[in-house]
């Protein structure tokens, strides 16, 4: 990533104010629906070219987790097993642990990052959550030896119904493998670099072909992000997993990255407008030298989410291209295959629509009951989009 001065508006909201804004009693009525799917929404939108929804992968066999217990959730109606022709990896419940021989270059191997209740490497109990709404963060030591490029990943279910989303960030190593602790969704001062998610009605994601997205090494960890909204009337246990599948670095053409896309100003501190329709968005401009090309987009908000939009201008003509136009579901999380090609000096504005059908304003925040602008770019060269303007989650794979 190459730390860029942007000439767009800086992000206008301090941390204080933000996190302030956090614990403060914002929340409306909602309930977080139970037995969530994988299907994409029923509603078709307009895009760009090459522009398609990804599909679960088919249904299959459950696999064994560590110790030997089968990944619950699996079934024939969805698929916990790695994509075809995979190995499976050497990553545990609880602490992922190291000790992976040399990488097959023919096929991937898969590790799971798994949720647990005792904040220790091997724990295989599972996580209590308790009523309402939290955020856990899980600590794992980079399970390879060598440097990989990741290929595709995939969420194993356990308890769906107390599931919102989870993230997957690079970040400096110093936590003790299989530590968790509660946290608040942001991890500013963390030097985090967003790798992989899944959020609510999501799909799974598979790489193109000839795409490998940027790993760390053991000179990094990982930090998995969870997200639960339990409105249940009791405490539930979950053991759910992220599953990444690896090949060893440069066995693909490119290697690719993720960048944050859209904007974290919704109206400044106090929010979007109670009852009526708002649109927020940001810009990305590609100041590179080169083209940066965009191969998938993953819209995110939050329940007041409605669509979303990517428009790209064009330097040398000022031509605006529709690329991405999808109605939101907050339900249906899923990403959709682009193809767009962004030449230097060309930019791309993402556009959230909100309908805020409560009697308060919503401010941007973590929980689910506050909004998010996100349209996450998968694009190569790795890095290149990114231009390292602050994010009030922490994130550093940002532009705006």
């Amino acid at each position: 990533m190459r730390i860029r001065t942007p000439g767009r508006t800086p992000v206008w909201l301090p941390l204080a104010m933000w996190l302030a804004a956090c614990a403060s009693d914002q929340s409306t009525t909602r309930t977080q629906p139970g037995g969530f799917t994988t299907a994409p929404p029923a509603a078709a939108g307009t895009g760009g070219a090459g522009l398609a929804p990804s599909a679960p992968r088919a249904g299959g066999a459950p696999i064994a987790g560590a110790g030997g217990a089968a990944a619950a959730g699996c079934g024939p109606d969805r698929d916990c097993g790695p994509p075809a022709g995979s190995a499976a990896g050497t990553g545990q419940s609880g602490g992922a642990g190291r000790g992976a021989g040399s990488l097959d270059p023919t096929q991937p191997t898969c590790f799971e990052f798994r949720n647990h209740g005792q904040p220790i490497a091997g724990d295989t109990s599972k996580y209590p959550i308790g009523l309402g709404e939290q955020y856990v963060c899980y600590h794992y030591d980079v399970p390879w030896n060598e440097p990989v490029e990741m290929i595709g990943w995939e969420t194993l279910y356990d308890n769906q119904q107390v599931l919102h989303h989870w993230l997957l960030y690079s970040v400096p190593p110093g936590v003790p493998d299989g530590q968790f602790f509660p946290c608040i969704g942001t991890h500013v001062l963390q030097d985090a670099q967003l790798v992989a998610g899944w959020a609510v009605g999501g799909n799974d994601v598979d790489m193109p072909e000839n795409v490998g997205m940027r790993m760390p090494g053991a000179e990094r960890g990982f930090l998995l992000e969870w997200h639960f909204y339990n409105s249940t009337a009791a405490e539930q246990l979950d053991g759910s997993a992220a599953r990444v599948c690896v090949l060893p670095a440069g066995t693909r053409e490119h290697s690719g990255g993720m960048t944050w896309l859209g904007t974290e100003d919704l109206g400044g501190p106090i929010g979007m407008p109670a009852g009526q329709v708002s649109e927020f968005g940001g810009t990305c401009v590609n100041d590179s030298s080169a083209p940066i090309h965009i191969f998938r987009l993953w819209p995110h908000m939050h329940q007041w989410g409605r669509h979303m939009t990517s428009v790209v201008q064009r330097a040398g003509t000022g031509a605006s291209e529709d690329v991405f136009g999808m109605p939101f579901d907050f339900n249906y999380q899923v990403s959709y295959e682009a193809a767009i090609t962004l030449m230097p000096g060309d930019s791309i504005r993402s556009t959230c629509r909100f309908q805020n059908e409560s009697f308060l304003t919503v401010p941007f925040g973590p929980s689910s009951d506050q909004e998010m602008c996100y349209q996450f770019a998968f694009s190569y060269p790795a890095g290149a989009l990114d231009n390292g303007v602050p994010s009030l989650v922490g994130a550093t794979n940002t532009c705006w």
